[in-house]
């Protein structure tokens, strides 16, 4: 909890992880994967609205915001031959085809796993589930903020002048985690 706009104070609550034990970069979401996701989905629509208003000015952002949402690229698989067959395939179920599906850090529940990744990486999304209609709707809403806060904060400028004050006013509305 903190002070926000106008003094008020807001907070999601506790979010309880378990560590894996081998590999302790990786933990398991026990408590808050709902609250979580929604961060995610957060975090997706304001990289994507700032992308939409000025690619160039976005750059820096979006490496931020990527850095929170995305693995390090290292050249392997994120989940490999010593975390055991169960691990495997509890992390890659569900997200069969779906291209650099594993640099996504966050995974969610089976049934909601491929709209996550999906969403995250901008890939086209099929809904199969009303979990995933949710998640889509999620995303839609805030990409449709995000955008109007890109207007307003363009103020009819337009051109790189404007793009780069919607990029400026997303990343002052982001959350602190992928601020400057």
């Amino acid at each position: 909890t903190g002070p926000g706009p106008a003094g008020l104070s807001h907070g999601l609550g506790r979010v309880v992880v378990q560590r894996s034990r081998a590999r302790p970069a990786d933990a398991v979401v026990l408590d808050g994967q709902q609250r979580t996701i929604t961060l995610t989905l957060l975090l997706a629509a304001v990289r994507d609205a700032a992308i939409a208003a000025d690619a160039a000015a976005a750059a820096p952002l979006t490496r931020r915001i990527d850095g929170v949402l995305l693995r390090p690229r290292t050249g392997g698989p994120c989940v490999g031959e010593a975390d055991g067959a169960a691990v495997r395939y509890a992390y890659q179920a569900g997200l069969e085809g779906l291209p650099r599906a594993e640099t996504v850090r966050l995974v969610a529940s089976r049934e909601d796993r491929r709209a996550v990744c999906s969403l995250v990486l901008g890939v086209p999304l099929d809904i199969g589930s009303a979990g995933s209609a949710r998640l889509q709707a999620c995303y839609a809403l805030f990409r449709r903020e995000a955008a109007a806060l890109c207007a307003q904060a363009e103020g009819g400028a337009g051109g790189e002048a404007g793009g780069a004050r919607a990029v400026a006013a997303l990343e002052a509305a982001a959350p602190r985690a992928v601020r400057r």
